[in-house]
């Protein structure tokens, strides 16, 4: 009975990978913010650029705090903070794919237009392949996520 209790306490290693991703963005995100925060007390900026900044301070807060909730509440195997990391997932991998869908769109614009605009063409399509795994990292992430938690526990 209790190697039977003993086993189920560890969680699969898709899962531990996943909140390892989950804190890299969370860093990420606290990274950006501060830039954020630097930029707006450091430069004399328009109060229009200095408020879209703090929106975007407010943003990366919410998300970073709505991602640790969830961390923690995988860790512990409770079903609500699968449904928060779904959604935070399911919003990068949104902005991820537009990213790359875009790039790799400017990419076939530049390569076929007679304009000096060729010089560019393999920096669209290196920032497209550096989208690429965030897009499915953040896809896999919402999915695999989906299957938890509509498998019982």
């Amino acid at each position: 009975m209790i190697a039977n209790e003993n086993k189920n306490s560890h969680l699969p290693a898709p899962l531990v990978a996943l909140l390892i991703y989950q804190w890299l963005l969370v860093l990420a995100a606290v990274a950006t913010g501060c830039n954020v925060a630097a930029m707006g007390w450091s430069l004399n900026l328009v109060m229009a650029d200095r408020l879209l900044g703090w929106l975007e301070l407010l943003i990366l807060a919410c998300w970073g705090a709505a991602m640790v909730y969830a961390s923690r509440g995988m860790a512990r195997r409770t079903r609500r903070p699968f449904l928060y990391g779904m959604i935070c997932h399911l919003l990068l991998a949104i902005l991820a794919w537009m990213g790359v869908v875009a790039l790799i769109f400017i990419w076939f614009q530049t390569s076929w237009s007679d304009s000096g605009s060729w010089v560019w063409d393999p920096l669209f399509l290196i920032f497209a392949l550096m989208w690429l795994p965030f897009a499915l990292i953040s896809s896999w992430a919402f999915f695999y996520l989906r299957t938890l938690r509509k498998s019982p526990s």
